[in-house]
């Protein structure tokens, strides 16, 4: 009686399980990771993972260091300048090479002994070169935030210059200049303007301002990210005119149809992208605020933005472009110092605005201000009644974008 063939079947061990968990990782994307999904790729019962790994979090970690593994570390001893060139070019090219493995780099979980091989040979290479104990110390967060900032910032570059170069109200030249190493030094407001243009989280954009050699917003001062959720939820809201503002009513994000009814921010600088500017100043952002009427009365409204700054300067002492903001409002704007001084209390709710269109005429439409929770932002969103004509004018401003004459200067 012939014996049944038996095909030999490769010992399951930590390596081959963690092996396969990097290339579901690398098709899919962290989130196809699950122990299911790896007993699938190799072949086995998923109880059986547990022989090796205690669990999903184990393996998460242990990927991580997989890619570490990968890194050239450069030896020692030659020019310590293009030995550390060497490994950090080789840690963004295996970063790159995994786009899930630079936010579990930073995120804070255990660190495995090939990401510990990678931090000691930067801080040899660094000692070895005759750094100072404690000059070490900042290089080798200096390297890294450059490091983590521009992996995440290539990394999330899935728009293409010009695309980008809109959404964060920049030049394309500028945008390609940034991209090719030419610009060096943005300001506080580019970095902040590309975070939220590339949708980062609040990590990533912490490291791409440390990238750039900035300090990340502190919470003594006004945050102007906007969390991906929000942008999300707006992008799903295309067909309503959708601003976003900060605590010190900055214009921080915006939808094309905000543009078709009142006006593309861009045409501003950056500083004058401001409510509180469009009603109280003298300046380009009081030039380009359209003529507006309220049902409620229009010093109830002016009220309410001075009281938000008000509050907004409580929560953040020692906000310097805010402190500014109040100052040069105060000098400017008799009315903007009477309510000032008198302190008004007052609070936004809803509204009735009649805006003086250049291309529809008058559109009368519901004004609504939503706070974002956690994020000291508010959500400006205008609507009409459906059916009704100033619905129709909206529909008209989605279709020509508010362009279909020469805009006023």
């Amino acid at each position: 009686m012939a014996m049944a063939k038996h095909t030999k079947r490769t010992p399951l061990t930590r390596d081959r399980v963690l092996r396969a968990a990097m290339k579901l990782a690398d098709e899919g994307g962290i989130k196809a990771v699950s122990m299911r999904k790896i007993a699938q790729e190799l072949g086995v019962e998923a109880m059986s993972l547990y022989n090796h790994v205690r669990s999903k979090d184990e393996i998460i970690d242990g990927i991580v260091d997989l890619v570490a593994t990968e890194i050239d570390l450069a030896p020692t001893g030659g020019d310590w300048k293009e030995a550390m060139r060497r490994r950090v070019i080789s840690a963004h090219e295996q970063l790159l090479e995994h786009p899930w493995a630079a936010n579990l780099w930073m995120s804070g979980q255990t660190v495995g002994s090939a990401r510990m091989l990678y931090a000691d040979a930067v801080l040899r290479g660094f000692r070895e070169a005759g750094f100072p104990e404690g000059l070490t110390y900042h290089a080798f967060h200096v390297i890294q935030s450059h490091l983590m900032g521009f992996t995440l910032y290539v990394s999330s570059f899935d728009f293409d210059v010009e695309e980008l170069a809109q959404l964060a109200g920049l030049s394309v030249d500028y945008v390609l200049r940034l991209e090719q190493g030419r610009a060096q030094h943005p300001s506080a407001q580019v970095v902040g303007s590309l975070a939220r243009a590339l949708q980062l989280s609040r990590a990533e954009r912490d490291e791409l301002y440390r990238s750039a050699g900035l300090l990340p917003p502190q919470d003594a001062t006004i945050h102007t990210h906007v969390p991906p959720g929000v942008q999300r939820l707006t992008a799903r809201l295309a067909d309503v005119p959708i601003g976003v503002f900060s605590a010190d009513w900055s214009l921080v994000w915006w939808n094309a149809m905000w543009c078709a009814l009142h006006g593309d921010p861009e045409t501003l600088p950056v500083s004058e992208r401001n409510l509180a500017r469009a009603v109280f100043g003298d300046g380009p952002a009081h030039a380009a605020l359209r003529p507006f009427r309220s049902e409620r009365a229009d010093d109830a409204f002016a009220a309410s933005i001075v009281a938000d700054l008000r509050h907004a300067v409580s929560r953040y002492p020692a906000d310097v472009q805010l402190a500014r903001l109040v100052e040069d409002l105060r000098t400017a704007s008799p009315a903007f110092a009477h309510y000032w001084a008198t302190a008004t209390a007052s609070q936004h709710t809803s509204d009735r605005k009649a805006v003086e269109h250049p291309e529809v005429g008058d559109i009368v439409l519901d004004c609504d201000v939503l706070v974002v929770p956690g994020a000291d932002l508010r959500m400006v969103t205008y609507t009409a009644a459906a059916g009704s004509s100033d619905a129709g004018k909206l529909d008209l401003l989605r279709v020509t974008g508010g362009r279909t004459s020469p805009t006023r200067p």
